[in-house]
This record gives structure tokens, sequence and C-alpha cells, in this order.
């Protein structure tokens, strides 16, 4: 099957799949360099159609920009996962990607990985680690094998989370090891991602790496975003070097909510959800709001409410389905948890 076959199939699975699909639009303007051209100044466009069904969830993303004074890049990535719980402290996950970038003039570079990841709760730490295996073409033309493993520590709360990262890669000649120290912030409805680290080649020097980035969810359908960094060489060589970016994503089509219903707020402290769980028995909804214990709801027909003390901004949260293990409702966004599984998240006004 062709990629254009491969992507309109994904596109019509999610458009006609009685699961979840939202499509949103991205416009912004970046600064950056492509393969061994300098630094530039683009307007851009990227669609993203992501779709979750249970445990799994794709994505598909396009990007293109035009340059000051001409020329062009486009960029197009696929991405897939499924999650399964191993018991209350641990998770599993299996995970596969390609992406592949283009300039104007011919140049080009793809990549595509299958991997899996293991993730537990030690204590107040939490552990991962994975690997995978691929292949990728560079910005001359030669395709070749690639090989990567991680392991990963974190502490905090998911508000405030801290995680240690090391991974290393083989890409035939090349090998490299990243050491990474990562924070996450999610005060209210702003997200704040800031991330240092080393990319040491084998047999030349190491190369520090960091980013920073800022999202504001300032409506349901609209976030705003401002992002800047420094990317090590990377094997594929297409984009390295310092980069600016900054836009708004705007959600053209929201999911066919069957779970998500409401979040109404009741007063200054207390909100009622309102979920959409049909055929169920019993629900009980987590959340980051109360260290992720469960608390049961209530039948109304086919939905199932709750009142909870529940402060403004996007929280995530799960639900349990007749005792089950907690998992992201159909129908709502979804964020990945700290065990390589997703959870949903609810704006609470």
């Amino acid at each position: 099957m062709s990629r254009a076959a491969a992507a309109l199939a994904v596109l019509a699975a999610a458009w006609t799949s009685p699961l979840a699909a939202q499509l949103s639009l991205r416009l912004g303007a970046l600064r950056s360099r492509y393969a061994d051209r300098p630094a530039l100044s683009a307007a851009s466009v990227s669609p993203r159609l992501d779709w979750t069904g249970g445990p799994a969830r794709a994505a598909l993303e396009a990007g293109y920009s035009t340059f000051e004074g001409g020329g062009w890049a486009a960029q197009a990535g696929f991405q897939v996962d499924e999650s399964h719980q191993l018991g209350p402290v641990a998770a599993v996950a299996i995970t596969g990607s390609a992406n592949g970038n283009w300039l104007d003039g011919g140049t080009s570079s793809w990549r595509a990985r299958l991997g899996g990841q293991l993730g537990r709760r030690v204590g107040p730490l939490l552990l991962g680690a994975g690997g995978g295996a691929g292949g990728l073409q560079n910005v001359a033309g030669r395709a070749f094998g690639l090989y990567e493993f991680s392991a990963a520590a974190s502490a905090g709360p998911s508000s405030a989370m801290t995680t240690l990262r090391v991974g290393r890669t083989v890409a035939d000649s090349i090998q490299f090891t990243d050491l990474v120290m990562q924070l996450s912030w999610r005060p209210g409805r702003v997200a704040v991602d800031a991330s240092g680290g080393v990319r040491r080649v084998d047999g030349a020097k190491a190369s520090g790496t960091w980013q920073v980035q800022t999202t504001l969810s300032a409506t349901q359908a609209i976030a705003l975003d401002l992002s800047a960094g420094r990317s090590p060489p990377s094997p594929d060589g297409f984009a390295t070097g310092f980069y600016l970016s900054g836009g708004a994503r705007v959600v053209l089509l929201h999911p066919r909510s069957r779970a998500a219903r409401l979040a109404e707020r009741l007063d200054a402290e207390r909100v009622q959800v309102r979920l959409r769980v049909p055929r169920a028995e019993r629900v009980a909804i987590a959340g980051d709001w109360n260290g992720w214990a469960q608390v049961p709801m209530t039948r109304d027909g086919e939905d199932w409410v709750v009142t909870l003390p529940i402060a403004s901004g996007a929280h995530e949260f799960a639900i349990s389905i007749d005792g089950g293990r907690l998992t992201a409702p159909d129908g709502v966004p979804t964020v990945a948890d700290e065990f390589g599984g997703r959870v949903g998240v609810m704006m609470v006004r």
C-alpha cells in the first residue's frame, strides 16, 4: 500500500468509526534551520487528526511552511500506541511511528520505528524502560537501521513532574547517548514543559540541547503555543540548531462523544461531572484533583453523575467501568500518562 493510500485509509477509518476522532488546524510562524541551509523565518500551517478508541490512540499530522524570500518545507507523520495495565502500579505500551521531511530542491529524509515501553510505580518514583527498532534515510539519501533504548525516572504530582531520562541510539556508524532532565508544570489552563541535557556522539564532543514550550488553553477549541530550543545533531540531518515557533491550534471537529458530556460548575468549590457510559453497571472516576482516588458515580439513565471539589483549569482523569482498570473514556482528548498509557483531559471553568 502506498503512503497516500495508507493515509487515506486511516482518515476513512477514523471518520467512519464509532470511536472518537478530532480534527484540528495550527497556524503559526517559525524560525529554524533545515539541512545545510541557514536559519530562515517561515509561516506554517499544520492539520492534525487524532483518533482514540479504548487503549489505542493514533495521530496523523502534516505541516507546510513557506520561507521568507521563497522556498518551502513539508513534514508528515503518523504515530500509534496501545497501552495496557499490568495491575494497579504497572503498564505496558506498544508504539509505532513514521515521518517524512521534504525541502524544495529535492532534499528529503524519513524514519520509521516500532517499539515498546514498560512503566512501574516504585514508592514515590515512576520508573520506565523501553526500546525500539526501525530505519531511516538521511538528507544525503543514505538509508540504514535505527535502534533505540531508554530508561527514565519521574517524581512529583502530575501537575508538577520532574523526569530524568537516559537514552542510547545506534544508527549505522552514528552512535550517541542522551541525558535529559525534564520538568512538566500544569498550573490551570497553562502547560509548561522545559528540558535540558546533552547528546554525546561517540568520537565527538558533547552538544547541549534544551527546549521550553508553553501552551495556553484559551478555550476548549483554541490553544496558543510558544516554544524555543536548540536541537542536537540528528542522524537524518534534517533539522538542527536553534528554533523558535509560535502559533494557535483550533479544533475544527470535536470527538463524537459517547462518554464525556458535561463538567458544570455549581459554585466556587463544586463541579458536577456527567459522563455518558451506556450499559455500565458501576462507574467510578479518578483524577489529579484527589490523588487518583476512585469516587463512585450515580446512574442517571445512561449518564453517570458525581459532584466533586475541582479547581478551574485542565485536569487529567480516568474512569473505571464495572470494577475494571482505570481508562480514558471514549470521545475525550487524551494525553500520555506516567506509565506510557493514556488518560482523559477535562476542562473545568
